[in-house]
């Protein structure tokens, strides 16, 4: 998807005929941060009026760039308008440090984590995840890890959840394990006395492939003849960290999509724009929190 910025500018205001569009520009790959420009600037100061027909009130605020200079300007706006934040030296919480509550126990180790609950009797978990993007798995042979002293328990997971499925399963044929379609999927488990031990297990447990083609660029796997991960449609459910997407999405390839939402006409504002901004824009994959492993540790009881 290609975000396009359109910046009317005071001439296209004062314009009432047909813009010409030898003054349009299409500048492409802009990057950095948006920032505005001097004529939205202009054009922002002379916005006239909200319509008489709708109660205003006078508000001011604060306008500009700080590395620039900011000035207060008044603008006319609705009464059931929301009020502008105040200026940053005003504001309590925004923009203000604020101690977390556990950062001194964090700093000083005395914090309890995961790794630090010890529960009589307990066992540890390890994975056994795939080492290919994309194949079937032909076996698994996990006789020398149950076998390992202070190993209890090995699982063979037999399906994966919370990952894409086929809408019509018939369209691929039928395994005995699950496909593997990333790097990484889980295969199998191991609960040992301890993580060392359950570790070296996991090490045992021989897994053979027979892998299947695979891409992890973004353009080439979006290509008619790039590798699939599905042979049909495919679709993920929402899950409690989020993800997933509607069902009955038209699906082409690998690409999913797109759902389609139109707000306003958008070749009206081509049409009435000085200049067409047209660029992609990518960003690394970001964790709401990053300061900490996912882990968990259970304790039951015989009592019903």
């Amino acid at each position: 998807m290609t975000p396009e910025a359109i910046i009317p500018t005071q001439e296209a205001q004062e314009q009432q005929t047909k813009p010409n569009d030898q003054h349009k520009s299409v500048r492409k790959g802009v990057e950095g941060e948006a920032k505005p420009t001097r004529q939205a600037e202009r054009k922002d100061e002379q916005t006239p009026p909200a319509s008489q027909s709708a109660a205003t009130h006078a508000q001011n605020f604060v306008f500009g760039i700080p590395q620039d200079g900011l000035t207060q300007k008044e603008r006319q706006v609705p009464v059931d308008e929301p009020p502008p934040l105040p200026p940053n030296s005003e504001l309590t919480f925004i923009g203000k440090p604020t101690p977390r509550w556990d950062g001194a126990q964090k700093v000083s180790g005395r914090g309890k984590y995961t790794a630090d609950v010890q529960l009589p009797g307990m066992l540890y978990a390890r994975m056994i995840d795939s080492s290919i993007a994309h194949g079937r798995i032909t076996s698994i042979d996990t006789t020398a890890a149950e076998k390992l002293p202070g190993v209890k328990a090995v699982h063979v997971i037999e399906h994966t959840f919370g990952i894409a499925e086929l809408r019509d399963p018939k369209q691929e044929l039928a395994s005995k394990y699950p496909i593997v379609r990333y790097s990484g999927q889980p295969i199998a488990g191991v609960a040992a006395t301890t993580p060392q031990i359950a570790a070296d297990a996991a090490a045992l447990v021989k897994v053979t492939y027979d892998e299947m083609p695979f891409v992890v660029d973004r353009q080439s796997a979006r290509a008619e003849d790039a590798p699939k991960v599905f042979p049909g449609p495919a679709d993920a459910a929402g899950t409690a960290g989020g993800g997933g997407g509607p069902k009955g999405v038209q699906q082409v390839g690998n690409v999913h999509g797109p759902q389609q939402k139109k707000v306003g006409d958008v070749e009206q504002g081509y049409s009435q724009a000085d200049a067409i901004v047209e660029s992609e824009y990518f960003t690394q994959v970001q964790t709401h929190s990053a300061w900490r492993r996912t882990g968990s540790s259970l304790t039951g009881s015989q009592k019903r």
